[in-house]
């Protein structure tokens, strides 16, 4: 669904998005959980240039499940990974073409607030060598049954 929701944006930037891992249910309010990675999505589809990728994973690791959304577009600056959930923060990137990137600035600050929500929590780390992003959501293994599948 999240990729159905996402495909003409998708189309209209020449963007790729992959979902694989584990399939499962979390336990947990879907509408929320679809929100915090559209918000994540999104943030990665606008700073992407065209023939970027996303790539929506999940795992369980260290009593943990873990969906994880990376991106191979710019790094963040290590200086804002701190304040990157604060709410109305932005980074002061820019397109080549001049246009900033828009948006509100509370995107991952509701991502994060549905996570703790859930007793879960967000991460986000830079890609060794600037080669993009990865932000997971981490949710309490308690929270994810494997034995019946559901595409969120």
């Amino acid at each position: 669904r999240i990729k159905d929701f996402f495909a003409l944006m998708l189309e209209e930037k020449a963007l790729n998005l992959d979902i694989s891992g584990a399939k499962g249910i979390i336990e947990a309010d879907r509408n929320m959980i679809s929100r915090a990675l559209i918000n994540i999505i999104n943030n990665a589809a606008t700073r992407l240039s065209p023939g970027g990728n996303i790539i929506v994973s999940s795992k369980t690791e260290n009593n943990h499940f873990v969906i994880a959304v990376s991106n191979d577009g710019p790094s963040i600056p290590e200086d804002s990974l701190n304040n990157l959930f604060d709410r109305f923060f932005k980074l002061d990137y820019s397109r080549k073409d001049g246009q900033s990137y828009g948006g509100s600035g509370l995107g991952l600050s509701i991502a994060q607030s549905i996570m703790h929500l859930h007793d879960g929590f967000i991460t986000v780390k830079n890609i060794p060598g600037g080669k993009g992003v990865t932000f997971s959501l981490v949710f309490p293994l308690a929270a994810y049954k494997a034995e019946l599948p559901q595409k969120i």
